[in-house]
């Protein structure tokens, strides 16, 4: 009988492994550090914060910390004054997302000129391997403008995919689970069977001789 219960564990833990698989998992994404021109290292990091704020409200999205992305940042480009051209390489983006887990890569350089402000916002899709690149410049109310562009810009690489079934509800889940039934209702049956002198059980015959 022992080893029929074995058959009812390995259900069961095929039945919760499927469950894990078809789970809906977040995605990650990162904004490094931003690069000034012409403008205060105050004014980036506000710019930078907004971006964050604005990704952590989009759906499943995770912000990774500011720290370890700086961090990252520093050990793959080197110094600050160098970041620019590091963010510049679409290879650069790439590895910077593999380092930090992450699937949405955020780059961008703020120049100021006067009352304007310009705005380059390199995004990158770590699951595509693409790259896309918005131009924003602005005067007055410059963080709407920013805000609204910056978002265009994330909703044009990164649609927002169908809404993803709880595993329960998905046909393939129900699929699994009644071929584990199936398998441990068979086995018990045979099992049970055996014990019990049905079928495949061997007797032992006495003959008599006249």
């Amino acid at each position: 009988m022992w080893k029929w219960m074995w058959v009812i564990v390995v259900g069961v833990c095929t039945v919760s492994v499927a469950a894990a698989e078809t789970g809906v998992r977040s995605t990650d994404a990162v904004v490094l550090p931003l690069v000034c021109v012409g403008s205060s290292d105050q004014r980036c990091a506000e710019i930078r914060q907004m971006m964050v704020r604005a990704l952590s409200d989009e759906g499943e999205l995770r912000m990774v910390a500011d720290e370890k992305v700086d961090r990252a940042v520093r050990k793959v480009c080197g110094p600050a004054s160098a970041w620019w051209s590091c963010f510049g390489q679409d290879s650069m983006l790439f590895e910077l997302g593999r380092r930090l887990r992450a699937n949405i890569v955020v780059a961008g350089k703020v120049a100021g000129m006067g009352n304007t402000q310009v705005l380059r916002v390199q995004m990158a899709n770590c699951a595509t391997q693409t790259v896309a690149t918005e131009f924003v410049e602005a005067q007055g109310d410059t963080d709407k403008v920013f805000l609204t562009r910056f978002l265009l810009l994330h909703q044009r690489l990164h649609p927002q995919p169908q809404a993803v079934k709880a595993w329960y509800q998905r046909w393939e889940s129900w699929t699994i689970a009644g071929a584990v039934v199936a398998f441990i209702t068979t086995g018990l049956v045979i099992g049970l069977n055996n014990e019990d002198g049905g079928p495949g059980t061997n007797w032992e015959h006495t003959l008599t001789l006249p």
